[in-house]
């Protein structure tokens, strides 16, 4: 790509599912906040985060990770109010059961609808959070009640 000769902006393909392109500065490099943004939106792979606790809230940073759960006893890990926490909607957070203690998936407030319950189903089973509106999540994936 030739280089531009004005401050307009250019148009750089980063490799991501969908190859989509990213619209930076003609004068620099995207930030770290664009690229991230541009990968979580187009199917990049997605960062890993170990929690190693037996409780856990979720945070607005979640969105868009996979969060493992580590611990040989129980865990509980709770959504949060949208009061407190206010997810985008859409937002898709991936739990994981990576240690041998049960994980359950818990709401404050809000609306979790789990139809084929909100525990993990054993050792290495994933599922997966979906906030669909204000104060309604989603869980699907390897789950019992």
């Amino acid at each position: 790509m030739a280089a531009p000769t004005s401050a307009t902006t250019s148009v750089v393909a980063f490799k991501a599912a969908k190859d989509s392109p990213l619209a930076v500065p003609a004068s620099g490099e995207p930030t770290m906040a664009e690229y991230e943004a541009h990968e979580l939106a187009h199917g990049s792979p997605r960062a890993v985060k170990d929690e190693t606790g037996t409780t856990y809230a979720f945070v607005l940073s979640d969105q868009g990770k996979v969060l493992t759960f580590t611990n040989s006893s129980a865990v509980t890990a709770t959504i949060p109010a949208n009061a407190s926490v206010a997810f985008p909607i859409g937002t898709e957070i991936v739990v994981y059961a990576g240690g041998t203690g049960a994980v359950t998936i818990a709401i404050t407030s809000d609306t979790l609808r789990a139809p084929n319950g909100a525990i993990l189903a054993s050792q290495y089973a994933v599922a997966r959070l979906t906030k669909l509106a204000a104060t309604t999540w989603v869980i699907d994936g390897d789950l019992t009640t």
